[in-house]
């Protein structure tokens, strides 16, 4: 299974329809903490899941929050780029945020970084790379 496709999955698991995105998300920060073996407020119930190694891996990845919430999200900007497209308008006031709150991956802020902050660094510092 890739990653796309795990946090897919994870964000179902814990969400399970029954809980708002916030509430989904604060259940990710503390299983995230769990595995990180830091102090958690309250259990968040989803021990069996955190017991799968591919899951475990996978909330420790730094980009874990931000790739869940957008997998939460997913369902909405599909409805508001398949509403747009058949009806041939632009997106409305509503629709706005599902389209617009995308996670940035990891390969694109380095990317940027590097051919903007990193350029600029190197021309004021030479002797770095």
């Amino acid at each position: 299974m890739n990653r796309r496709t795990l946090y897919h999955w994870v964000a179902q698991q814990l969400g399970g329809g029954r809980h708002s995105s916030e509430s989904l998300l604060r259940d990710c920060i503390h299983a995230m903490r769990m595995l990180r073996d830091l102090p958690v407020d309250r259990c968040c119930g989803h021990g069996e899941l955190l017991g799968d190694p591919q899951v475990s891996q996978l909330l420790q990845q730094d980009d874990a929050l931000g790739q869940i919430y957008q997998a939460i999200n997913a369902p909405a900007l599909e409805r508001a780029y398949r509403g747009a497209t058949r009806q041939r308008r632009k997106f409305t006031a509503r629709e706005i945020p599902a389209v617009t709150q995308l996670f940035t991956p990891r390969w694109v802020v380095q990317w940027l970084l590097h051919n903007t902050l990193g350029r600029i660094w190197t021309e004021i510092h030479p002797d770095t790379s």
